[in-house]
């Protein structure tokens, strides 16, 4: 893996995580970060209806094929976006031509502690919608999938909140969460090139089956393209995004 080139980020913040405020350190990597804070959301009496960037100039849309919207919920002493079951309420956003390489970063809390049953994270289609890497919050551990749900692989994760990390480049994919756990998919090979797209709470901007669409309770996402957020230049920044996590929700990983 590939792309951990930091150098528009100052020296002293490869040594120290701490030495610019993690949207700098965020935007210096090309990164598009949505959030659940407030004054980045555009809501009406329905709900949620888009998200602006916190970094990256960019706004997540309500998906086309929408009959619901999403709404929030505080977790942790933090607001979380909470997608309704069974409903078609997520987000679309544009991540440009992709050559090599995509990563994400996610906030996420896990079905359990939402109350709620468990659906879809969010996903990244590429190659003109070609190929699709979903996350799923699955309650007992999150499972990776395509847009139709075949073929998925599982992997454990801990209860309450969570810091997950994705990378999809020449090599194929690979998940991580913050505790340093890691495991290589089966499938889906090689990322294709040509445009791509970010899904939150849904997997395709049409209306999709409803049974992918649980109650996903998310803080934040952050994509990365062209960045390999688990290669060892990269580091600065995982480590930078899990003391966010410990500071600033209250009951921690």
């Amino acid at each position: 893996m590939s792309f951990g080139d930091l150098s528009k980020v100052a020296p002293s913040a490869c040594l120290d995580p701490e030495a610019l405020p993690l949207t700098e350190i965020v935007a210096a990597q090309g990164g598009l970060w949505f959030s659940s804070e407030s004054s980045l959301l555009q809501q009406e009496d329905e709900g949620v209806v888009s998200l602006r960037a916190r970094c990256g100039g960019d706004v997540a849309r309500a998906a086309n094929g929408n009959t619901e919207f999403c709404g929030l919920t505080e977790i942790a002493g933090q607001p979380f976006l909470v997608f309704p079951p069974r409903k078609n309420a997520g987000f679309v956003a544009d991540l440009g031509q992709i050559k090599t390489c995509v990563s994400l970063a996610v906030v996420h809390s896990d079905s359990a502690k939402a109350g709620k049953i468990s659906g879809t994270l969010c996903a990244i289609a590429t190659g003109d919608g070609a190929s699709t890497l979903v996350l799923e919050d699955r309650g007992e551990g999150l499972r990776l999938t395509n847009r139709d749900g075949d073929p998925a692989q599982t992997v454990p994760a801990a209860s309450g909140l969570r810091l997950s990390f994705l990378v999809w480049d020449s090599a194929g994919a690979t998940y991580a969460d913050a505790a340093g756990r890691s495991c290589k998919l089966d499938w889906p090979g090689a990322i294709a090139e040509g445009a791509a797209q970010l899904f939150i709470g849904c997997r395709r901007d049409s209306a999709g089956m409803l049974k992918t669409q649980g109650a996903a309770a998310i803080a934040d996402v952050i994509a990365f393209p062209e960045r390999d957020i688990l290669s060892p230049a990269m580091a600065p920044v995982r480590a930078r995004l899990a003391t966010y996590l410990r500071e600033v929700f209250t009951d921690g990983l």
